[in-house]
């Protein structure tokens, strides 16, 4: 991150890219996707659908989700937009749902998607994610819809779990 940082400052520390633009539509439509597919993983995990508390994780849960989003859609996304602004989304996508998959590979976890199916599920909403962020200009729709999603999803827990420590 720090080479991409001195090669292409723009990448992240853009005071563009931290301005609420006339795009509330973007952000509104990226948190709604993120409601429905954090409903749908609460579900596919055996959660209900709707949280009935406030676990202590939940701070942390949002944190992770805001600091990924700095590392793929700012730095990633950010520092190969020089070189083909779409084909940058396509990397940061890329690069995060590898992040994500290997968590669960190294060591072997049994949770309840494959995956593959996980790596395919956060490639595509990176690209919600990341195409927004093309569209709009900014950050901030991907940091709200990311941050929303893992405050959904994770509400409930007051423990983190194994793969953040």
């Amino acid at each position: 991150m720090n080479s991409i940082h001195r090669e292409f400052s723009e990448s992240v520390f853009s005071p563009s890219l931290w301005r609420f633009k006339k795009h509330f539509n973007w952000i509104f439509i990226a948190i709604i996707l993120s409601l429905i597919l954090a409903t749908y993983s609460r579900i596919e995990d055996g959660l209900p659908a709707i949280p009935s508390i406030i676990g202590k994780f939940v701070l942390i849960a949002v944190l992770i989700g805001f600091v990924e989003e700095l590392v793929f859609r700012g730095f990633v996304q950010g520092g190969a937009e020089q070189w083909n602004k779409k084909g940058a989304i396509v990397l940061a996508s890329v690069s995060h749902a590898g992040y994500k998959a290997l968590l669960f590979v190294f060591p072997v976890q049994h949770i309840n998607n494959s995956s593959l199916e996980l790596f395919g599920y956060t490639f595509l909403a990176g690209l919600v994610l990341g195409y927004t962020r093309y569209i709009t200009g900014s950050l901030w729709p991907a940091i709200l819809a990311h941050c929303f999603f893992d405050f959904w999803l994770y509400i409930e827990q007051s423990t983190a779990p194994w793969w953040v420590w």
